[in-house]
């Protein structure tokens, strides 16, 4: 003789079960979710630091060189960067270079030109340029010899 057993074996997960998989899931994926906003964030910023700094490089490699017999500089405007020759910026000068800025990351000061003299590379400005956006700051500075740290 066979005895029944008063429990049912039913199969699958239970609401509760259900639900609380489904909220782990759902943290999980909002955590990476604000990691990666994150690491986008620093990427942008890196981006328009880095940007900045070859305009910069460019400018002086090309004083160095002495590319055109004259001086290069940059123009920092808060929507663009120019590379130009000459000892000053003449925004008509067909051999300006224009990059866009990030509307992201803003500069201090907002307008500014720094030259850099032929074959010696030094420069016009001495001070530094403050970046300031998507929760980061970072400063690149000039001296008068043409050095750039950041």
């Amino acid at each position: 003789m066979k005895l029944h057993s008063t429990y049912n074996h039913a199969s699958g997960f239970s609401l509760i079960e259900l639900m609380i998989g489904l909220g782990l899931l759902v943290f999980i994926m909002s955590l990476g979710l604000f990691l990666s906003m994150d690491v986008y964030r620093s990427y942008a910023f890196k981006s328009e630091q880095e940007t900045i700094l070859n305009v910069l490089h460019r400018a002086r490699m090309r004083s160095l060189s002495n590319i055109n017999q004259t001086s290069h500089g940059v123009h920092f405007q808060a929507d663009r960067y120019v590379l130009f020759e000459g000892p000053v910026f003449i925004s008509a000068n067909p051999t300006n270079e224009e990059f866009a800025a990030s509307s992201a990351v803003a500069h201090s000061p907002t307008s500014l030109d720094i030259v850099f003299n032929q074959l010696t590379g030094n420069s016009s400005y001495a001070g530094s340029v403050l970046l300031v956006g998507q929760g980061r700051t970072a400063s690149i500075s000039f001296n008068n010899e043409g050095r750039i740290d950041w």
